[in-house]
């Protein structure tokens, strides 16, 4: 039961420009169906399981949906699920009303209420905690428990797409503490459907069924989160039978299309890998100098050569979204001569120096250094 969630960045610079879309592809071994342990090969280590200081899509996010139960989850049809809520009302614009299942149990055996659920909007909505949720919950007024089963949230407005915010994973109050790290973030109690029985730091996650989760056992007894950063270990793994489930490299994807012994599954992600651009910078307030960026790189190529399971994106909002628009799509195709012409324009005939930040995540140091020349070549030394 591996929960598929939405994700919602906040940007903090004024940018629409450069941006890659990637899709994501997994494989299963056929083999695996009738076994009750899983191993999970997977490239990056959380780094909390509290699920209030970490995104739902990143490494510690993905293991935190099955260690803990949210009031409701979004499918990968983007349609919404009730896990802990019984029921959902909405009984006018600006309110919300969750009634929970009676007798949902923690790990360590006590029933969650809705204080947990009031505390844990609470820390996320405290500005001192940093939690990447904040942002998302900045339209809510109040979150207040109606009953011990009964949570009431009401927005400050109207807010057409609060409920893709308000799935939060949601922590005992007993034990969670109201400021961020300490022994829980090793250490996390959830109701989810797994519980952490073993942490070994850059090895190894070991995740134990929880047979007291109020939805029933899982199908699944263990699951090994195994930490192997390279792509090339992991589908070495996979092939020898060390692992069941990863991300494998995208040029080995319709080999093992072919292969009977694997199932390889594709979903098109809302994930964007873009490039913002800083609008008050000395040299790039001048639209005609982002302009000439945007011409200057053949985006197409790059997404072809580093995400081959991807496209490019031409903007923030992705195709298949409720929010996508064609007609309000806009993208600049490589033209490095209009580029040269728009730095001249600019004032800058002899080209710029600029710094591109990135992580060092592999595909990102591949797109920064194909940047580096495309743009090299109109002038712009990056």
């Amino acid at each position: 039961m591996i929960k598929n969630k939405r994700f919602f960045y906040s940007f903090t610079v004024i940018v629409l420009a450069l941006a890659l879309c990637a899709s994501f592809v997994y494989l299963n071994s056929v083999a695996q169906a009738s076994k009750d342990v899983l191993n999970w090969g997977k490239s990056t280590e959380p780094a909390t399981l509290d699920p209030r200081s970490t995104g739902l899509l990143d490494a510690s996010g993905r293991i935190s949906t099955l260690i803990y139960s949210q009031l409701f989850y979004i499918n990968e049809n983007n349609s919404f699920e009730k896990e802990l809520a019984k029921s959902i009302e909405n009984p006018d614009d600006k309110t919300y009303i969750f009634v929970l299942h009676q007798g949902v149990k923690f790990h360590d055996g006590v029933e969650l209420t809705a204080e947990d659920v009031v505390y844990t909007f609470e820390t996320v909505m405290d500005p001192e905690f940093g939690s990447p949720h904040y942002a998302g919950l900045q339209m809510v007024e109040s979150v207040r428990a109606l009953d011990k089963y009964t949570v009431e949230i009401i927005t400050k407005e109207a807010d057409p797409v609060i409920m893709y915010d308000l799935d939060l994973c949601i922590v005992p109050k007993h034990l969670a503490p109201d400021t961020p790290g300490g022994d829980f973030s090793y250490q996390p109690v959830g109701s989810g459907p797994f519980k952490l029985v073993r942490w070994d730091p850059m090895e190894i996650i070991v995740l134990e069924r929880f047979d007291d989760y109020f939805e029933g056992p899982a199908k699944l007894k263990t699951i090994n989160v195994r930490y192997l950063p390279e792509g090339e270990t992991r589908f070495a793994e996979l092939m020898g039978g060390g692992i069941d489930l990863t991300y494998v490299p995208t040029i080995e994807i319709e080999r093992m299309k072919e292969n009977p012994n694997f199932e390889v599954q594709g979903y098109f992600s809302i994930n964007v890998h873009p490039i913002f651009i800083q609008h008050d910078h000395e040299i790039l307030s001048d639209v005609r100098v982002r302009q000439a960026l945007a011409y200057g790189a053949d985006f197409e190529e790059i997404v072809d050569h580093i995400y081959s399971t991807g496209t490019r994106a031409t903007s923030l909002v992705i195709p298949e979204t409720w929010a996508y628009s064609p007609e309000h799509q806009k993208s600049y195709e490589y033209n490095p001569e209009k580029a040269k012409e728009l730095l001249a324009e600019a004032g800058y005939p002899d080209g710029i120096t600029i710094t591109l930040k990135t992580s060092s995540a592999s595909h990102n140091v591949q797109v920064a250094e194909l940047l580096k020349h495309y743009w090299g070549q109109i002038g712009i030394d990056l």
